[in-house]
């Protein structure tokens, strides 16, 4: 039996929130300026505060708010210790894929020089980019796939969101904190498409 077996449900949360803090303030240290987002249970989100139903991808705290700070990150994972959040188009673009087209292209070694930080999400798989990134004309009618706007929030890992939560796939440590190529990771998804196989 493990020792996380023998855990009560206090040290868990202990757990969990130092989790969330010890995230959160990896991505400031990055110069990612982090909000803190809705409790999510895997069914619904809703502010801790209020307990006003929420989106994951809403903050709360004014989201004009965001920062690097350490300190207010500190402040805030210590009363919030939940879903973090970041904008789209500020320290990087936010390119959108469904995962198996994502899983489909990965398996192509031509992909490995373009890629920088992936998310895996319920919703798709989200490559972290260079910003000033657009949809190649080869992919602009492909479902799923699209560049998020300029200052969208998205959930960052650790988060639990609907229908479950937020993960790396590939870590930012893992790619040497470099970003991701938008046009060589696209050709490798159309590459994908024009296979015609899913994983």
């Amino acid at each position: 039996m493990s020792a996380l077996s023998h855990e009560v449900p206090e040290q868990r949360e202990q757990r969990r929130r130092a989790l969330f803090k010890k995230a959160a303030l990896s991505y400031a240290g990055r110069g990612w300026a982090v909000l803190p987002g809705p409790v999510c249970d895997g069914l619904t989100c809703w502010n801790p505060t209020t307990v006003e139903p929420l989106l994951a991808a809403q903050p709360v705290v004014l989201a004009r708010l965001a920062t690097t700070d350490p300190a207010t990150v500190h402040s805030w994972w210590a009363r919030y210790p939940h879903i973090i959040l970041t904008r789209a188009g500020v320290n990087f673009d936010v390119l959108c894929a469904p995962t198996w087209l994502a899983a489909t292209a990965a398996i192509s070694s031509a992909l490995r020089r373009y890629l920088g930080p992936i998310a895996l999400c319920p919703d798709g798989a989200r490559f972290l980019v260079h910003q000033g990134a657009t949809v190649i004309a080869a992919l602009a009618d492909e479902r799923g796939v699209r560049i998020l706007p300029r200052g969208a929030l998205i959930t960052l890992p650790p988060s639990r969101v609907r229908s479950g939560s937020v993960s790396w796939w590939m870590t930012p440590e893992a790619t040497g904190g470099q970003l991701g190529d938008a046009v060589g990771i696209q050709a490798a998804l159309h590459a994908a498409i024009r296979t015609g196989q899913r994983p």
